[in-house]
């Protein structure tokens, strides 16, 4: 039995490693001709980093970023609303998040693949389908047969709008910047993650390691001006003006051709992620905002449950398909309610002082409930 994954990217390398560890064969295509290190960071959380450890990722990861052992939400002047420290996490899960930033992940992914197993420069044109497997036609003229087809190709997935009933985009009406910079001597923590929150807007300040500092800005739409005389770094220095000086520094310091930015989109869970030989896994499948930082991690999950779930079913496809979908649509589901959720109370308009008073007497017995949902896999 042999499979093709549609997309690159950390889902679909993530799912390339967890067939060949039960020894199915399964082949990356991706549209991109050329790899380059794009990105900015992110965090793989607890549960993402035991699914690597799996799969015998987890030690190269821990190497090439940066573990945290605290994450901390503040008002927009630094001062704590809610700390939560990790060390407990650590023993009772084996690990600890870890910051990296996304392009070392990804090289880390494609490494270990083996020889030829990742495709460049296949941009999936369309599918054609029969009882037994199906076949694959990419813009280059190539065509490929394969017994099942996996699709990782993102939140606009081709190979979903092949097969699948259109999904309805759902903005979150907030915009999203995110960059790299030299991480500042006065930082107040080597492996501390920080998310400052004001009045519409919020910053992000994570080290990465290599004395590297990701960082993102997310505004309300309501609260942002596009201002045609200025690069979008001068905006987002004006826009976070009120903000702890750290942030301005950050913000200063960062290249303005190394700024990205991304509206910031999901969609309603989908019925379905599978029909006969063909599953979708990752923003494919479940796209989510990034509020709780478990976009990757949950695709990262996808893949080693997946691969699981075939080899259980001896090869039967499609019930190994259905049966994935059954272990994991309710846990998906419920991450992306929640995470819609935490943008908007951070983003509330009005309301802000009781948000944070709440935010500073929220007992850390519930919001350690809450992680241990997201960690146990």
């Amino acid at each position: 039995m042999n499979g093709i994954i549609i997309g690159g990217g950390i889902a679909g390398l993530a799912c390339a490693h967890a067939f060949n560890q039960v020894n199915i064969e399964a082949k990356v295509y991706e549209t991109t001709p050329i790899l380059k290190a794009v990105g900015a960071g992110l965090v793989l959380g607890t549960n993402a980093m035991q699914v690597l450890n799996r799969l015998n990722l987890a030690q190269e990861v821990i190497q090439a970023g940066n573990e945290l052992k605290c994450f901390e939400i503040t008002n927009h002047r630094l001062k704590a609303l809610q700390t939560v420290f990790q060390e407990n996490t650590k023993k009772r899960f084996g690990f600890y998040g870890t910051a990296i930033h996304r392009a070392k992940l990804h090289q880390i992914l494609v490494d270990r693949l083996n020889e030829g197993q990742l495709k460049l420069g296949y941009q999936l044109a369309h599918l054609e389908q029969d009882s037994d497997s199906s076949i694959a036609h990419f813009a280059n003229g190539q065509s490929r047969k394969a017994d099942f087809f996996i699709g990782a190709d993102g939140i606009h997935s081709k190979l979903r709008e092949a097969t699948f009933p259109p999904v309805k985009m759902r903005s979150a009406k907030q915009y999203c910047w995110r960059g790299i910079t030299v991480l500042p001597s006065n930082f107040p923590h080597l492996n501390k993650a920080i998310e400052s929150w004001g009045n519409q807007r919020r910053f992000g300040l994570i080290p990465i390691g290599d004395q590297k500092l990701y960082w993102f800005a997310v505004i309300s739409d309501s609260q942002w001006q596009i201002q045609e005389s200025k690069s979008d770094q001068l905006a987002l220095i004006h826009a976070f003006k009120d903000f702890h000086p750290l942030i301005h520094t950050v913000l200063e310091s960062t290249s303005a051709s190394a700024i990205l930015r991304n509206d910031i989109h999901d969609f309603a869970p989908i019925a379905r992620w599978c029909k006969k030989n063909i599953c979708l896994i990752g923003d494919a499948a479940h796209a989510m905002t990034p509020n709780m930082g478990q976009g990757a991690c949950q695709a990262i999950e996808d893949a080693y449950f997946l691969a699981k779930a075939v080899i259980k079913e001896n090869n039967n496809i499609q019930q190994a398909f259905l049966n994935f979908q059954s272990v994991r649509k309710i846990r998906v589901d419920r991450i992306v309610k929640q995470s819609s959720q935490i943008g908007k109370m951070a983003h509330v308009s009005i309301g802000q002082g009781l948000r944070n008073w709440l935010m500073r007497r929220t007992p850390t017995s519930i919001t350690q409930k809450q992680l241990d949902f997201l960690y146990t896999i």
